[in-house]
């Protein structure tokens, strides 16, 4: 899949919107779906793991009452385009969606309000 960038920046600016998120069923072996996010209006050409994206997914496939097709927790893949290889750990319970995984920090700092 190779998007449109800036197609997907103007329309992201048409309708207000953070970015957009598309998903598919994985055929890895080792987790239930490959997940890809682009924010491209804010600067953010694909995310190599995207929490929001993520979490849309899952909130979406239960709307649509099509979460048995990968459980109520699954592990998704996200970030391969970009040189990573993100695991994400979601689990829809019934107080809400929760996600998990391993991080790495990459920036640390801290904001002084004057």
């Amino acid at each position: 899949m190779k998007p449109d960038l800036g197609a997907l920046a103007d329309y992201s600016n048409r309708h207000s919107l953070a970015g957009v998120t598309v998903f598919a069923r994985s055929t890895d072996g080792e987790t239930a779906m490959h997940v890809r996010s682009f924010a491209p209006a804010h600067g953010i050409m694909e995310d190599p793991v995207c929490g929001t994206g993520n979490i849309a997914v899952t909130a979406y496939l239960n709307f649509r009452n099509e979460l048995q097709r990968f459980g109520k927790r699954y592990v998704a893949r996200q970030g391969m385009q970009v040189g990573r290889d993100g695991r994400v750990f979601m689990r829809l319970d019934s107080d809400g969606i929760r996600l998990g995984g391993h991080t790495v920090t990459c920036v640390e700092g801290s904001v002084r309000i004057s």
